[in-house]
């Protein structure tokens, strides 16, 4: 009968002991300041925005994503991908971001015009053993195009 009301004790400050270190941890890291630093690494383009895509089949997509508006050349190491009088899938080639439109190929291996007076939009993928850095919006929305 003892040892019952103690393990009975020792279990109930065993509760105890934990929700009162939980509380003082969250307390603790409530009061935190946020990590800006990262937030403001992670806004810019970088590695996590694009992938890495065999030449032949990221030109495969394209052309079945957006035929008969789409023209693919290469030229040295230089893929360029044409879409023409697509109307709004001419916009839809880069998913409506703007900001992709601002990347340059020297930085970012890759760099995306839009003309919507003409109505073009014109990619330059640089290649690199036989390979092109396509951005994330861009592989969604040819991805999109060809499942459905």
């Amino acid at each position: 009968m003892q040892t019952i009301k103690s393990k009975i004790i020792l279990l109930a400050l065993a509760v105890l002991l934990a929700v009162g270190v939980t509380l003082m941890v969250q307390k603790s890291t409530s009061n935190l300041p946020a990590d800006t630093a990262s937030i403001q690494a992670d806004s810019d383009f970088g590695h996590q925005h694009y992938v890495w895509m065999n030449l032949d089949t990221f030109t495969h997509l394209i052309q079945k994503a957006y035929h008969p508006y789409v023209a693919t050349n290469v030229n040295n190491d230089l893929l360029v991908v044409r879409i023409k009088d697509a109307n709004t899938l001419a916009q839809d080639f880069y998913n409506g971001n703007e900001a992709l439109l601002e990347l340059k190929i020297q930085k970012h291996q890759f760099e995306i015009s839009s003309d919507t007076y003409n109505n073009v939009v014109i990619g330059r993928f640089k290649i690199k053993n036989n390979m092109v850095a396509v951005p994330n919006d861009v592989l969604i929305k040819a991805v999109d195009k060809t499942t459905n």
